[in-house]
């Protein structure tokens, strides 16, 4: 794939580009100042943070105290912090104030953890109206965290619209997601056993290739043995004895060289901002585990010329323009187009996703067609 735009690596580029995605596209969201990391003090994204049990200190909002992560096994806010030093302010976190309570109470606690943040998340949104939202949990607050992302994703939740959602990161996650079944998420990392809690079966909808489970291998929290057994007291006496794995998130790679914290830094900084015409594009094309598109590359951008949108993924980009909506294009069709100037040249924006023709696919421009043959592999204008 060609480079020529390449990604936002700069933590001052992300900034502005965490700005910029305020203005979305196809006008369902207003407009930001391309300078400005936040408008009228409300940021680009929020991202709600859900401690595990007993390693809640009170905190309501508040930056979360270095003595605090430094003694916690694993905090959320190791991350988030990450994130919001590196854009600014456009990215910017609160940590959920619930009981985060152990034992038989856990059952209330979660309850609570998940009226809480629904209560924030729709308070945010009725006063930042163009923002977005994400949410992170650990351990007990994973299990809050996926329980709202659920309702979120079957309109459960007044005042939040599933688009409003950008991503959900569960880890250690003890609720049963049944992974065979579609819509419950994409796992980052192996995992052979289960949670030992019902699975959510409403599922995560349309927002499931934005919500992404973590489990290390070992953890019995999330990757308990499958077996006979009341869930419940295998839970509670999970509790009782965590495993190493359990606590270990912020170590443990997830991906070649990269720990859990760090893949979700690298999401919310680099990789996560995929919204409006654009997120919908993709996400219909299958999100990050789609056939050929893969994870995003950069944020979303503005086109040199003012008229578009563009995001570039690992296997092509999306382009979106008011008049012709977000398509996809990609291989050496995406080649032929950049080599003739890309949206900026007479074959302008695309107009249709690449699509099957006898002996080869296309793709519709405003300007024309490009069609590739599988016999010459040559691409051809018409």
């Amino acid at each position: 794939m060609k480079t020529a735009r390449s990604p936002l690596r700069t933590a001052a580029a992300a900034a502005v580009a965490a700005a910029a995605v305020v203005a979305g596209v196809g006008g369902s969201l207003l407009t930001a100042p391309a300078a400005s990391a936040a408008v009228n003090d409300c940021p680009a994204v929020r991202i709600f943070n859900l401690e595990g049990t007993f390693a809640f200190d009170g905190f309501h909002g508040a930056p979360v105290p270095p003595d605090f992560i430094a003694d916690a096994p694993f905090a959320p806010s190791r991350a988030l912090i990450g994130i919001s030093e590196a854009t600014h302010g456009a990215i910017d976190h609160y940590t959920i104030n619930y009981p985060a309570a152990g034992g038989f109470p856990i059952f209330a606690s979660e309850r609570a953890g998940v009226d809480e943040t629904q209560r924030q998340a729709a308070s945010f949104l009725g006063r930042c109206g163009s923002s977005h939202i994400a949410l992170l949990g650990y351990s007990q607050g994973a299990w809050a965290a996926g329980d709202v992302a659920t309702d979120i994703a079957n309109n459960k939740v007044p005042g939040v619209t599933p688009e409003k959602l950008v991503a959900s990161f569960l880890v250690g996650d003890p609720v049963n997601r049944a992974t065979q079944q579609p819509g419950f998420g994409t796992e980052i990392g192996p995992r052979t056993g289960v949670g030992p809690l019902t699975t959510r079966f409403a599922g995560f909808g349309a927002n499931s290739p934005t919500t992404f489970e973590f489990c290390n291998p070992g953890d019995n929290v999330c990757d308990a043995p499958p077996g006979p057994g009341p869930a419940m007291w295998q839970y509670l006496g999970t509790l009782a004895q965590p495993s190493p794995a359990h606590t270990q998130y912020d170590s443990v790679q997830v991906a070649p060289g990269t720990s859990t914290v760090q893949w979700i830094r690298n999401y919310g900084t680099a990789d996560g901002r995929v919204i409006g015409a654009i997120r919908a594009e993709w996400l219909s094309l299958g999100g990050p585990t789609g056939f050929f598109l893969g994870a995003p590359l950069t944020n979303e951008l503005t086109t040199p010329g003012g008229v578009g949108r563009y995001t570039h993924f690992q296997g092509g980009s999306i382009y979106y323009s008011p008049a012709t909506g977000a398509h996809e294009v990609h291989g050496a069709i995406r080649d032929a187009w950049t080599a003739q100037g890309w949206e900026a040249g007479s074959l302008g924006f695309p107009v249709s996703d690449e699509y099957a023709v006898p002996g080869g696919r296309a793709s519709a421009f405003q300007g024309g067609t490009l069609t590739y043959s599988f016999v010459t592999g040559q691409v051809t204008r018409s």
